[in-house]
């Protein structure tokens, strides 16, 4: 949860940590928001030496997929560089991974943000990074991301489908300005 505005809470913007947190448990997002807001007194953070380890394996693991998607498309991987953490900059980020969706070259993003702030029917604005957009065969692009997790669990699930929402939504509002 970012309030860009220098901190200073106004327009909230949904994190893809806010997705998963939520479909863990409401009240705990909703108790994070009142401390955020300054509502409720911040409780102190005690360092999670597992959760930590684990965040470093997973990061360890999405560089693995990464190196192996840049062997099997050799100059067809982008990372784009991180945006200020303004809706301006998230704008401009999204912008920057809808253009890289449309060069014929690129053949897989890293890290693409994800912004539906702007779009048509977007109430309380979402971003995320998505670990990688892989295009397909057919030239359609996929929502990928790299857990080390066995199987699916409901959240990350979650935050690939708002993240293929999100993108669907962008593209059909390009295609209609084109076509208008």
């Amino acid at each position: 949860m970012l309030f860009p505005d220098g901190g200073a809470p106004g327009q909230v913007v949904l994190s893809a940590s806010d997705l998963r947190a939520a479909s863990e448990c409401e009240h705990a997002l909703l108790a994070e928001l009142d401390v955020a807001t300054g509502r409720s007194p911040a409780s102190p953070l005690e360092v999670d030496e597992v959760a930590a380890r684990a965040a470093d394996l997973g990061t360890a693991h999405e560089q693995r997929v990464l190196r192996a998607l840049a062997t099997a498309h050799p100059s067809g991987v982008r990372s784009p560089d991180g945006p200020a953490p303004t809706p301006q900059g998230y704008r401009e980020a999204m912008h920057q991974t809808l253009a890289l969706m449309a060069d014929p070259q690129v053949a897989v993003i890293h890290q693409a943000c994800v912004y539906d702030g702007g779009l048509p029917g977007t109430a309380t604005p979402l971003v995320g990074f998505a670990d990688f957009l892989v295009r397909s065969d057919d030239g359609a692009w996929i929502v990928c991301d790299a857990k080390l997790a066995r199987s699916e669990s409901v959240a990350a699930l979650l935050q690939i489908g708002a993240y293929a929402d999100v993108l669907q939504r962008a593209l059909a509002a390009l295609d209609g300005e084109a076509k208008g």
